[in-house]
C-alpha cells in the first residue's frame, strides 16, 4: 500500500510495477489528490485489484497513522502487507519471486533497503517510463541507503513506529531471512546494506522538475532543506535492471484514454446487418453444417476465404450457399498458405462495408447464444452501449470420435470445465474503416481484440455487459483472475453466450492440424503437433476438453432439422385421418398430436405443433401476426382465441421468443378443448 497525492505523472507505471512484482492488491490512501491520480487507479481497477481509500489527515503523522489504519483493517485478509511510496519499486534478483520469499519466510517483518537514484542529469520531466530515464544510483554506502522499508505480517503488528519500521511481535530479517539489527534507530540499517536478494529502488529527486514539483506540494511533517537535491543526486552506479522490463511495464499499463468515439453509420447504411468473415482450409467435411447454424440463429452472409491447395472440392460442397438471387456465401480463393491476417484484412479493404456487424471466425467456432435467442434479439441488450461484443471460448473434445463426425453439434457434446480466456468478437464494421488499424495489426491478435490496434474507444463489452477495455493487459494471467472473481465464467457459461470452440474434432485432429501446413500465420499452431507427440500430454488435454456433457446445440441442431424431413413417413397416414375426422374434432386432434407445422410465408395452414412443445399452448395470451418464418424453422404455431379452425398464414417462434414478446401464459393445455375456439366453419 502507499499513500499518494497528485502522482499522475507515474502512478500507472508504480501500480503496473507491483503486480509485475507479485503483489496481488494494491492499496491507495489518497491524500487529496487533484490530478488524475484516482482517475488512473480506477481505471487499473478495471482489471486488477486496485483499492483506493480517502486519507485526509493533515496531522504530523498522518503516515504512521494511515499504515496502522491499513494493517489492522487488512489484517484478516492479507498474510502479508507492503508500505511503500509512490517513487519507490522493488526490485529482487534475477530467479527470485515475491510470493516465494515470502512463503520461506515464517518471521513477522522483512525489511527492504534503500537504492538511492539520481537525476541521470535531467533538468526537465524527460519522456518515457521512469525506470527507463532514471537509471543511475549511489554506491551502497551512501548513507541514506541504510534506510529500509517494510513488508509485515499486519496480524503480528504492535503499532508503526515511523514510515519505515513497525513494532511487530516476531524477528525482522531480510529478504534472504538474516537477522536485522539496527543503527540509528528502527528503520535505519546498522551495517552497510548489500542488496543480496533484492533492493527498494527510490527514485527520490529524479528531475529537477520533478524536485520543483514535489516542493511545491509539500509535506505535512517535515520541510525540506534548499540543498537537498544536490545531497541525494547521485548517479556513481550505472544500474538497468528494470530498465531491461519496460516492455512488461507498457504492457501492463492501461493505454491513454482514447479522445475520440467510434462515428457508426445508421443500419441503412449496409446491405446486411450481420456478417462473417471466415478462413478455411481442410473445412470442407464441416462446412455446410456450419454455414446453415450461423444463418439461422441470424447471420446474413459470409465472406469465405478458401485457403486450401485447391478449391473445387470445398466449393462443390457450398454450391447452394453461392447461387440464386441471394447468395448466402461470398467465396474468395486464397492460395497462399498460413496468411490469414492477409485475407482478413482483404475482407476488412474491400468487403467490410457491407455489413453492419462483423466477426472473424474460424470454422471449428460456433457462436452460441441463450436459449430461445437468434443474433438480433440478443445483440440488442447491448447495441447502444458498445460497439465490440467479445464472447469467451469454451473447448470441446472429440468425444472419443476417430474419424470426421458427420455432424460436429450432434457427435462432440463434452468440453472443458472453465471457459478459455481467449475471446472472439462481434463488432461494428466501421471499425475496420480506421486508417490506424492497417499500421498496427502485425499479427493474428487482432481477431481476438481491436481496442489496441485503433485510436478510437469501441466500448468492448462482454456478453454480461462488463467494460473489458482492460482485459488483455497482462493476458492471460490477469484475464484468468478477472474472469474467477464474482463468480463471473460461471455466470458467463450459465448466460449460454460463448463461442464453441471444436478445435479437435477426431483424436488424429492434432496431427492433420500439423499435416496441413503450419507456414505463416499457422506457425503457432504447433503446440498440436508438439501434444500430439507426447502421449501422457496428450490423453491429459483430451480428458481436459471432454470433461463435461453439454447437448444444448446439439438438441438446436436436432430441432432444426427436424423440421425438414423427421417423421415425414407419418405424414401422410396423418393426412388420411385428419381429412376423415369432423372438422371440430379434426382440429382439436391435430392441435394435440400433430407434428408438422407449415412455414411457408403465405401459405393457408391449420394450425398444429411440433410434439414437444404442444403442452405450451396457452389460454388468451397468443396471437397471429404475419410473420416471415424464423430462420431456423418452425418450433411452435401462435394461436388466437376465436378464430374457430380457420386457417391463417402460420408464422413459427421458438417458446422462449414468444415468452419474451407476449409474457407467460396463465394456464397451459395438452390435447384438451381450447377456450375459445369455437366449431369449425363449415
Amino acid at each position: 500500500m502507499a499513500i499518494v497525492k497528485n502522482e499522475a505523472r507515474h502512478i500507472a507505471e508504480w501500480l503496473a510495477w507491483q503486480f509485475i512484482i507479485g503483489f496481488d492488491t494494491v492499496i491507495l490512501l489518497d491524500n487529496g489528490s487533484t490530478d488524475a491520480t484516482i482517475a488512473i487507479a480506477q481505471d487499473f481497477a478495471l482489471g486488477r485489484d486496485v483499492r483506493v481509500v480517502a486519507w485526509s489527515s493533515t496531522a504530523p503523522d498522518y503516515q504512521m497513522r494511515g499504515y496502522e489504519h491499513i494493517a489492522r483493517a487488512m489484517a484478516e485478509e492479507f498474510e502479508w502487507l507492503g508500505f511503500f511510496d509512490a517513487d519507490e519499486f522493488l526490485r529482487l534478483d534475477d530467479g527470485l519471486t515475491l510470493k516465494g520469499l515470502l512463503a520461506a519466510r515464517p518471521e513477522a517483518a522483512v525489511a527492504l533497503p534503500w537504492a538511492i537514484f539520481g537525476s541521470n542529469g535531467h533538468d526537465e520531466f524527460p519522456d518515457g517510463l521512469l525506470v527507463e530515464r532514471f537509471t543511475r544510483r549511489a554506491a551502497l554506502g551512501f548513507g541514506p541507503n541504510h534506510h529500509v522499508k517494510s513488508i509485515i505480517r499486519p496480524a503480528q503488528m504492535e503499532n508503526c513506529l515511523n514510515p519505515h519500521a513497525f513494532a511487530m511481535r516476531g524477528e525482522y530479517v531480510d529478504l534472504l531471512g538474516r537477522p536485522i539489527i539496527w543503527g540509528g534507530g528502527p528503520g535505519v540499517l546498522a551495517a552497510t546494506p548489500d542488496h543480496q536478494g533484492g533492493s527498494l529502488n527510490h527514485y527520490f529527486v529524479r528531475s529537477r522538475a520533478h524536485w520543483r514539483e514535489k516542493m511545491a506540494r509539500g509535506y505535512h511533517d517535515l520541510t525540506r532543506p534548499e540543498g537537498e537535491f544536490e545531497a541525494y543526486d547521485r548517479n556513481e552506479v550505472p544500474d538497468e535492471r528494470l530498465a531491461a522490463r519496460a516492455g512488461e511495464l507498457r504492457a501492463m499499463m492501461p493505454k491513454p484514454a482514447k479522445p475520440q468515439t467510434l462515428q457508426a453509420p445508421p443500419a441503412s447504411a449496409y446491405r446486411y446487418r450481420f456478417a462473417i468473415a471466415a478462413c478455411a482450409r481442410w473445412e470442407t467435411p464441416y462446412i455446410s453444417e456450419w454455414l446453415t447454424y450461423h444463418r439461422a440463429i441470424g447471420f446474413e452472409h459470409v465472406f469465405l476465404y478458401c485457403n486450401d491447395d485447391e478449391p473445387s472440392e470445398l466449393y462443390e460442397e457450398i454450391l447452394p450457399f453461392v447461387q440464386g438471387p441471394a447468395p448466402f456465401v461470398s467465396f474468395r480463393f486464397f492460395p497462399e498458405q498460413g496468411m490469414h491476417r492477409k485475407m482478413m484484412m482483404h475482407f476488412a479493404r474491400h468487403d467490410s462495408g457491407a455489413a453492419q456487424w462483423v466477426s472473424f471466425l474460424d470454422l471449428d467456432e460456433f457462436i452460441s447464444l441463450p436459449p430461445g435467442e437468434d443474433l438480433p434479439g440478443f445483440l440488442s441488450r447491448f447495441e447502444e452501449r458498445t460497439d465490440c461484443l467479445m464472447f469467451n471460448w469454451l473447448l470441446f473434445g472429440p468425444n472419443g470420435q476417430t474419424t470426421p463426425p458427420k455432424s460436429v453439434l450432434r457427435s462432440l457434446t463434452r468440453h472443458q470445465p472453465h471457459l478459455h480466456p481467449f475471446t472472439k468478437m462481434l463488432f461494428r464494421s466501421c471499425i475496420l474503416d480506421r486508417p490506424e488499424l492497417f499500421e498496427t495489426i502485425a499479427d493474428n491478435g487482432f481477431v481476438h481484440q481491436l481496442s489496441d490496434c485503433v485510436n478510437v474507444d469501441i466500448r468492448p463489452l462482454n456478453v454480461l455487459g462488463e467494460d473489458m477495455r482492460q482485459y488483455y493487459r497482462d493476458f492471460p494471467n490477469a484475464a484468468n483472475a478477472w474472469l474467477q472473481q464474482d463468480g463471473r465464467a460461471e455466470r458467463i457459461m450459465q448466460s449460454g453466450a460463448m463461442i464453441h470452440h471444436y478445435a479437435i474434432r477426431t483424436e488424429d485432429a492434432f496431427r492433420q492440424r500439423v499435416a496441413r501446413g503450419l507456414r505463416g500465420d499457422f506457425h503457432g499452431e504447433r503446440i498440436w503437433g508438439e501434444i500430439a507427440d507426447k502421449p501422457d500430454e496428450l490423453q491429459a488435454f483430451l480428458s481436459h476438453i471432454n470433461a463435461v456433457e453439454e447437448r444444448r446445440l446439439a438438441l438446436f441442431w436436432e430441432r432444426l432439422v427436424a423440421h425438414g424431413w423427421d417423421n415425414i413417413a407419418e405424414l401422410g397416414p396423418a393426412v388420411e385421418m385428419f381429412v376423415a375426422m369432423p372438422d371440430h374434432e379434426r382440429i382439436r386432434q391435430a392441435l394435440a398430436s400433430a407434428r408438422v407445422v407449415i412455414v411457408e410465408p403465405g401459405v393457408r395452414a391449420y394450425y398444429a405443433l411440433t410434439e414437444q412443445f404442444a403442452a405450451e399452448i396457452a389460454e388468451g395470451r397468443l396471437v397471429v401476426e404475419n410473420f416471415a418464418p424464423a430462420a431456423r424453422g418452425g418450433e411452435i404455431a401462435m394461436l388466437t382465441p376465436g378464430g374457430g379452425g380457420r386457417a391463417y398464414p402460420v408464422a413459427t417462434i421458438s417458446w422462449d421468443e414468444l415468452v419474451a414478446k407476449h409474457g407467460m401464459p396463465t394456464k397451459v393445455y395438452l390435447g384438451a378443448e381450447l377456450p375459445g375456439f369455437g366449431p369449425a366453419p363449415r
